[in-house]
């Protein structure tokens, strides 16, 4: 909500207060996936108690990870997963991206190349993926005082007023996740 020239964010769990910003605020917005930390806007070290700081948490090609887990042979292999009606792509691997196979094509349009690459073709499994959205929320709750689920494999997290070494706290994130999820 934007008024005033003020933005509120608000979250759905009534848990969690709601944030006004405003332009005279500075706050940070960190970026977590698995294989590469950075930060969206720099940080003022001097001033870290005054800024709100956020880290968003992203599972990289989480359907995809999920059937990884309990398969590892897929694991270095182009793998995809479909929509509920198998219709379209909704989840690759980074061997598939790279073939050019595109977010949200319709499996028709890329049959000649799943068929000519050997991509590995996956109808959608709710029930392991909501289990292992679980399971890594459960591990991020840990580790942060605050967590504000966004999707099934993205969370925001408040490190205000926490200091550490943020590139530290996030490997250690991720090391946790993958050892007690596979």
């Amino acid at each position: 909500k934007i008024k005033n020239k003020q933005v509120s964010l608000s979250s759905s769990n009534k848990n969690y207060s709601d944030v006004l910003v405003s332009e005279e605020m500075d706050f940070t917005i960190w970026g977590v996936c698995t294989y590469v930390i950075h930060a969206l806007s720099p940080i003022n070290k001097e001033n870290m108690n005054n800024n709100k700081v956020f880290a968003l948490i992203d599972c990289n090609a989480f359907y995809v990870s999920c059937e990884r887990v309990f398969n590892p042979k897929l694991n270095d292999r182009p793998v995809v997963a479909l929509s509920n009606n198998d219709g379209c792509i909704i989840a690759r691997s980074k061997e598939a991206k790279a073939l050019g196979i595109k977010m949200g094509v319709p499996l028709f349009k890329v049959k000649d190349i799943i068929k000519r690459e050997k991509v590995i073709v996956f109808s959608s499994n709710y029930t392991l993926y909501a289990d292992m959205s679980r399971r890594v929320m459960n591990i991020i709750s840990e580790f942060a005082p605050s967590i504000e689920i966004y999707s099934i494999d993205e969370a925001f997290i408040d490190l205000t007023g926490i200091k550490l070494n943020y590139e530290k706290y996030a490997k250690k994130l991720r090391e946790t996740i993958l050892k007690y999820t596979g």
